[in-house]
This record gives C-alpha cells, sequence and structure tokens, in this order.
C-alpha cells in the first residue's frame, strides 16, 4: 500500500501542482481588482472631500454677497428717497443737477444690484451641484464596496476549491486483522448441519419411496 501510495502521489502530483497555481492566478487577479475598487473608492472619498470645502467657501461666499445684496439695497433706497426729495423741492437748476447725478447713481446701483444678485443664484446653483455630486459619490461607494463583497466570495470560494485539491493520502496505515477472515469455522458447520439434515431427510423419504415400491411389486 506504502509503495502504490507513493507511486500514485508521484503520477498526480503535477496535476495538482498545476490546479493549484491556476486557482493561486486566479486569487491574485481578484485581489489586483479588489485592491483597484480600494483605489477607486479612495479617488471618490478625495473628490467628496473636495466638493465637502468647496460647499464650505460657497456657502462662506453667498454670506457675504447677500449681506452686499442688503447693504446696495438699502443704499438705493436711500438713493432713491434723496432723490425724490429733490424733485419734490423748487425746482432750480442744482436741484435738477443732483437729482440727475442721483438718478445716475441710482441706476448703476441697481444695475450692480442685478449683478450680484445673479452672483448669489449663481453660487446656489454651484452648491446644489456640489451637494449633488457628493450624493453620487456616496452612491458610487456603495456600489464599490458591493462589488468587493462580491470579490470577497470569488476569493474564499477560490480558496475552497484550492483546499479540496490534494493528492492522493493514506489515511490509515493498513493492518492485519486480530480475527482472521477464512476459514469462517462457525458458518461451515452450521452450513453442513442444515445441510446434512436435508440430505437426511430427502435419503430417509427416497428409502421409504424404494421400500413401497418393493412391496407393491411383489404384491402384484
Amino acid at each position: 500500500m506504502s509503495d502504490l501510495s507513493n507511486v500514485l502521489q508521484e503520477k498526480f502530483k503535477t496535476v495538482v501542482t498545476y490546479y493549484q497555481q491556476e486557482y493561486d492566478m486566479q486569487q491574485d487577479q481578484q485581489s489586483n481588482e479588489f485592491g483597484k475598487l480600494d483605489s477607486d473608492i479612495s479617488n471618490v472619498k478625495a473628490a467628496i472631500k473636495s466638493k465637502e470645502l468647496e460647499i464650505k467657501g460657497q456657502i462662506q461666499r453667498a454670506t457675504e454677497v447677500e449681506a452686499e445684496i442688503d447693504r446696495i439695497g438699502k443704499n438705493t433706497e436711500l438713493l432713491i428717497a434723496e432723490r425724490n426729495k429733490f424733485l419734490s423741492n423748487k425746482r432750480t437748476d442744482d436741484n435738477v443737477l443732483s437729482a440727475l447725478l442721483y438718478s445716475n447713481t441710482i441706476q448703476e446701483s441697481i444695475a450692480y444690484l442685478n449683478t450680484i444678485r445673479n452672483t448669489a443664484n449663481y453660487i446656489k446653483s454651484e452648491i446644489n451641484s456640489a451637494k449633488l455630486a457628493i450624493e453620487n459619490g456616496k452612491n458610487n461607494i456603495k456600489d464599490i464596496e458591493s462589488q468587493q463583497r462580491l470579490i470577497q466570495e470569488k476569493i474564499a470560494n477560490i480558496e475552497f476549491k484550492k483546499n479540496t485539491i490534494q493528492n492522493i493520502q493514506i489515511l490509515q496505515l493498513p493492518k492485519s486483522s486480530l480475527s482472521p477472515i477464512k476459514p469462517k469455522k462457525k458458518l461451515n458447520i452450521l452450513l453442513a448441519g442444515v445441510v446434512g439434515l436435508f440430505l437426511t431427510v430427502f435419503l430417509a423419504f427416497f428409502i421409504e419411496y424404494i421400500s413401497r415400491h418393493k412391496n407393491n411389486e411383489r404384491n402384484a
């Protein structure tokens, strides 16, 4: 048995080694893919962090712009009130000139107010876009983590298959039985007794048949 085991082990050694190396390559491929996904997650997290900082800066800028809008709005209202005051007074060349200057200033103020309002709307749009990018990034991370779980399952399955590939082994050393297999004396004696009994009964019936047949011939 030992010699037979050695022969078979040597015969299947190359086959076992081939399949184990094949599974090792598959594991390496899956591990590399897992590493790439780790890198992708890091990149997405960095992008999310950048967007969060961008939102923080945009919110601060939006606060400043809103304060500027409030200030320019109040100044514009004061300029309009001052212009109306001049126009309500007795018209003189100075009043008309001052009203004209106020009107020009008011127009410039209103134009600037519209500009910074557009800026405020743009900032809000940028903040919403950044928030949407962050949400998409988080969903992307979830998808990547789901792919990683699938890869981990594949690696575990490959590991299981690799471990099942083993060369021929002697699980237990052969040894002689304490009680011999042959001859089975008790069984042979029992069979001989049963067979002898049947033969004796058959012989008795046969002798009885012969005796009756002879008596019948004599009487005839």
